[in-house]
Formats: C-alpha cells, structure tokens, sequence
C-alpha cells in the first residue's frame, strides 16, 4: 500500500466517524433538552 492510499482510507474513516457521531450528538442535545422542559 502506497502512502497515499493510507491518507485515503483515513480520510474516509475520518468522514465517516464524522456522519455518525453528528446526528447522534444532536439527538442526545435533543432528548437532554426535552427532558428539562418536560421536568
């Protein structure tokens, strides 16, 4: 494997960790922020 390709495949896991952690950041702000104002 060529050096580059090593940058590649980090980028993408990079991107990818990325698009998961996201949405699941905003749904748990989301649940903690309707969990206060429902208390």
């Amino acid at each position: 494997m060529k050096r580059v390709d090593f940058e590649i495949i980090g980028k993408k896991i990079v991107v990818g960790t990325i698009v998961f952690l996201v949405p699941l950041v905003i749904l748990a702000g989301g649940l903690a922020l309707i969990s206060k104002f429902l208390k």
